[in-house]
């Protein structure tokens, strides 16, 4: 925060600058498969999609393929990325 490396109990007050730092993962217990995305935005930091109804978001006990999670890595394969598949879920 503010330059600074804080623990994460600090109050962050109006005008903090906070930067948060990740090292670099990989899904790689996901499996990649070919899917057509409908990609809404994509910048350095952020991956948004239209998921359609029905479609499961990450692999399940029994359910390794046909999610979001295996055609988002084989996505990021295709343009030689690699990151860690972390969805955030939004229900309307």
């Amino acid at each position: 925060m503010n330059g600074e490396r804080k623990y994460i109990n600090i109050k962050v007050k109006l005008g903090d600058r906070v930067a948060v730092r990740m090292e670099t993962e990989a899904s790689d217990d996901i499996l990649p498969q070919t899917m057509e995305l409908d990609i809404l935005h994509e910048d350095d930091e952020l991956l948004v999609l239209n998921k359609p109804t029905g479609l499961v978001v990450h692999p399940t006990q029994g359910h390794y393929l046909n999610t979001i999670a295996n055609g988002v890595v084989h996505y990021w394969q295709e343009k030689g990325q690699s990151f860690h598949f972390r969805p955030v879920h939004r229900l309307d």
